[in-house]
């Protein structure tokens, strides 16, 4: 092999300094890019999402800050400082006030469901609180979950929550009530009207059992064992919905085309569902506006005091014990404050229907034969 040394191969030692020299000039030249490079990719970085995840994450804490800021200001703020607001800020007001009348009477610092009629009082109770802790709902200013708390509450005190026992629910829609009996061992037959209409395009009509499960309150299991479904035309009981120990209807029976056909229901609903012993609840609409002018046919109705207490007498006389019908008033601001049309008040214990000023009140009896 022919030998490469011979002035032919670079002699490292004449090009080493050369090329150290070489690279002290071009290293700044090619540090000086690179940088330039970095800064650009930082850069681009820096806008592309560095900024804008910035930015929401301050937007976050700017919004729930302001958030926080205006309630507090709404919070301090006069009743009559918060009205003006509403007033102006809203095309139509969602509230007025109801004055009390000879309607309502009687205690108005009574103890938990002492009254037959929806009172602000109740919602701060610790028993309604663990209600809606049971029925996994919250706990606002709604006279909705104060009827199922109202029904609760009297059924539990009856004794008839418990294994064994058989109930039969009217009008049930989409409530948690068939779910919440039966995940105490009752035994339930939950009924809805075989003409869904506007219930239905409201979401809260039962066309079959299915809308009535809910899988925080009971298991499968036990919900297909214990729980059933059927058609029922309130106006027409079916003689097979018999022998039950208890019954009930949440606002339900004020939609059954006129006041007397209501009344007629809860009597059949005693005398033709019920084992002797057993208790119905029922709650419905009360006028709050006059014991004289009302709704007395239609889609809804709305029962005047005098038309209860008569029914209640009617159940007595037929041999049946009646709970005394306790219509109270209030201590608090909501008891007086009317939700209206198109109802998005945060206080929702009375409300504007028509002309008349209406609320939930229960009903219950026990058949005696």
């Amino acid at each position: 092999m022919t030998n490469v040394t011979d002035g032919k191969r670079p002699n490292s030692f004449l090009l080493g300094p050369a090329l150290s020299r070489l690279s002290a000039k071009i290293a700044p030249l090619v540090r000086d890019e690179i940088v330039g490079t970095l800064i650009m990719e930082l850069e681009r970085h820096l806008n592309e999402q560095l900024l804008p995840d910035l930015h929401a994450q301050m937007e976050g804490i700017l919004t729930r800050e302001l958030q926080e800021r205006v309630e507090a200001i709404v919070a301090r703020e006069l009743p009559e400082r918060i009205e003006a607001i509403v007033d102006q800020v809203l095309p139509t007001k969602q509230s007025q006030f109801y004055r009390p009348n000879n309607i309502v009477a009687g205690s108005v610092t009574g103890e938990y469901m002492s009254a037959s009629n929806v009172v602000a009082r109740d919602f701060l109770h610790r028993e309604y609180a663990e209600f809606c802790g049971l029925l996994k709902a919250s706990v606002g200013l709604h006279r909705k979950p104060w009827e199922w708390a109202f029904i609760y509450d009297r059924l539990h005190k009856a004794g008839v929550l418990r294994s064994d026992m058989r109930g039969l629910g009217f009008g049930v829609g989409v409530e948690r009530l068939p779910s919440l009996f039966a995940s105490m061992g009752v035994r339930v037959t939950a009924t809805d009207s075989p003409r869904g209409g506007d219930w239905e395009a409201g979401g809260v009509y039962a066309s079959d059992k299915e809308k009535l499960f809910y899988s925080d309150t009971i298991s499968r299991e036990s919900f297909e064992d214990r729980v059933s479904f059927e058609f029922c035309d309130m106006n027409e009981i079916p003689s097979q919905l018999s022998d039950f120990d208890f019954c009930w209807s949440s606002c339900a029976f004020e939609h059954l085309g006129s006041i007397q056909n209501g009344l007629d229901f809860v009597i059949n609903s005693i005398e033709r569902t019920l084992k002797v012993g057993g208790v119905a609840c029922h709650t419905t609409e009360l006028n709050l506006s006059s014991e004289d002018d009302t709704i007395d046919t239609g889609v809804t109705v709305l029962y005047r005091k005098k038309d209860l207490e008569q029914l209640c007498k009617t159940l007595e006389n037929r041999g049946h014990w009646v709970e005394p019908l306790r219509i109270e008033p209030g201590t608090l601001p909501p008891d007086y404050s009317v939700d209206v049309p198109p109802y998005r008040s945060g206080w929702h214990l009375q409300l504007l229907l028509g002309s008349y000023v209406t609320t939930s009140v229960g009903l219950v009896a026990r058949r005696g034969r």
